[in-house]
């Protein structure tokens, strides 16, 4: 039970249990940062090591995490992934797909106690330039609980 203020009153509601599919985590390293870089992924192949070497060239203020959805390509190779920084690889056992994926992810990084999360597609196509611009705006004094960016650049 949880209890949620509601018009002057305390109302007491049922928390449903997290629905999370059976994952392995790898982790390649501590955490360092507040907030954390979520990139589903694959079989994504080299488009995933061009965006990873890209990330690091970056040095931005995040922790990055790949959440698997079940590759065999061989692109996620842990020394590759340790040498550009990347903190975790949780590889999704159970069902499900992108939503699975990002359920395993989002759950870890919240029981890991990052302050927020960023996500990235790991197919190459999301710039990667503007991760530091995402944790200046969660981090500022405007309370954004969600921000959300296209890479068409169309508004909407």
């Amino acid at each position: 039970m949880s209890e949620v203020p509601f018009a002057g009153k305390v109302l007491a509601r049922e928390v449903p249990a997290r629905e999370v599919p059976e994952s392995e985590i790898k982790q390649l390293r501590p955490r360092t940062h507040e907030y954390v870089l979520v990139i589903p992924v694959i079989n994504e192949g080299e488009r995933i090591h061009r965006q990873l070497r890209a990330i690091s060239a970056l040095k931005p203020s995040v922790d990055v995490v790949l959440a698997d959805g079940g590759s065999t390509d061989g692109s996620l190779e842990i020394d590759f992934l340790r040498a550009n920084g990347c903190r975790a690889i949780l590889t999704k056992k159970g069902p499900g797909k992108l939503s699975a994926q990002l359920r395993m992810a989002y759950a870890w990084a919240l029981d890991e106690g990052y302050r927020g999360i960023i996500t990235v597609d790991g197919n190459g196509k999301d710039g990667v330039e503007a991760i530091d611009a995402f944790v200046e705006k969660l981090q500022g004094t405007s309370n954004n609980d969600v921000l959300c960016a296209s890479r068409t650049g169309v508004a909407g």
